[in-house]
């Protein structure tokens, strides 16, 4: 559960800037890395973007190619794995 909470915390960070001026570079750290690209990978897309390993870190190119079918993995995965509130209340209350 909690995993799922930093992957869709971490897609939603990634769709805020993809509007941003294209191109443009996001770094992550190499755990984002590996959720950003199993959300991406889930989707089936061919995304085809340019990354770049830095130390701990890795840089991923978004351009007017690509950002689309970012948005539309990133929103997808957001949409099939957010609860809705009232779930979410309820397990607060359980817990």
């Amino acid at each position: 559960m909690i995993e799922i909470q930093q992957k869709i915390s971490l897609a939603n960070l990634v769709i805020d800037h993809l509007y941003k001026e294209k191109p443009f570079y996001l770094t992550m750290s190499e755990k984002q890395f590996e959720m950003f690209l199993s959300m991406v990978e889930a989707s089936g897309l061919d995304i085809g973007f340019s990354i770049k390993n830095m130390a701990n870190l890795v840089r991923i190119e978004f351009d007017e190619r690509n950002a689309d079918r970012v948005y539309h993995a990133l929103s997808s995965f957001i949409n099939e794995h957010e609860l809705p509130e009232t779930v979410v209340k309820s397990l607060k209350e359980v817990s």
